[in-house]
């Protein structure tokens, strides 16, 4: 067990244990601790970057989300969902307290996922802060301080990572900037001149929403007027192209290399997860970005 100097478990909660439970007489703020925070825009998804995972959008003046983990009958616990609070501060400054409450478990003998409904009225939307947080218990302080002196090893690893990119955050309506040699030896720009709109995807092989949209993607590479360029990070080139030679991956790739390359990739893009797509048209002018393939579709039924 990890043993927390009294120095640093002071300045540990004056980090991590937010007062700023005020109007929510229902919550004591010393129950609770802050797990994770970001600033974002709605809908947001932290499936790929976060336990639990939370899903995050806006209906009208309503914020509504769901919040998934697992769930035991081998338990002495049958309500996870109260050891978890998420905090949305919306466009005008209102944190809204989203408690979960449990609705559904599926099971697969005696185990399964439990899934929490997530709900406040009157939200503003725009720029908001999403806040995670878990009961203040030991065993959680312990894993936060560990999760942070991990995050603080992880980070030196990705700006070393973004240092050898060279690569910007493509703004919709913007010409994007970046340029790079694909696996067939041809560069972005050399790609966006042979088709009318060239499509980015932002791909990890440990996606299994990426994998299965393989197909699709394929396809559209090889429509008239349309190419797609994968872009990637790996810590093992030989096995990534290995990768895209098992999943019958037909079109080509900008693959960085290095350990902490696929999450300086999303740093370096702003964006959450994958796949992500980053749509261009012949002058490398960004049109719009869309995350994950059902956005894709639904943006291909209107724009083919």
């Amino acid at each position: 067990m990890i043993k927390l100097n009294p120095i640093k478990l002071q300045l540990f909660f004056s980090l991590f244990c937010l007062p700023c439970f005020e109007g929510s007489a229902d919550i004591d703020p010393n129950n609770w601790i802050e797990w994770y925070k970001v600033k974002a825009q709605l809908p947001y998804s932290s499936s790929l970057t976060l336990y639990p995972p939370v899903h995050l959008y806006v209906d009208g003046d309503t914020v509504k989300g769901t919040l998934a983990f697992p769930y035991s009958f081998d338990s002495a616990d049958n309500n996870p969902a109260n050891k978890f609070l998420v905090a949305v501060t919306d466009t005008k400054g209102t944190t809204h307290f989203l408690i979960p409450e449990m609705t559904s478990v599926g099971f697969e003998n005696e185990t399964g996922i439990s899934i929490a409904n997530l709900y406040s009225e009157n939200f503003e939307n725009g720029q908001v802060i999403v806040q995670l947080y878990r009961v203040n218990s030991i065993e959680n302080r312990t894993n936060l301080q560990q999760l942070h002196d991990n995050n603080e090893e992880r980070n030196k690893g990705i700006t070393t990572a973004l240092a050898k990119m060279h690569l910007d955050a493509p703004i919709i309506g913007e010409i994007w900037s970046f340029s790079a040699t694909t696996s067939n030896d041809k560069t972005l720009n050399d790609v966006i001149e042979t088709s009318t709109t060239t499509i980015v995807q932002l791909y990890s092989p440990f996606c299994g929403f990426c994998k299965q949209s393989i197909p699709l993607v394929n396809r559209l590479n090889n429509d008239k007027g349309i190419k797609v360029v994968g872009l990637s990070g790996t810590d093992n080139i030989a096995e990534f192209k290995q990768h895209l030679i098992t999943h019958e991956v037909e079109y080509p790739f900008i693959i960085f290399e290095g350990e902490y390359s696929e999450s300086a990739l999303l740093r370096a893009t702003g964006q959450n997860g994958f796949p992500t797509y980053i749509v261009l048209n012949g002058k490398k002018q960004v049109q719009t970005i869309l995350v994950g393939s059902p956005a894709l579709k639904e943006w291909l039924s209107t724009h083919r």
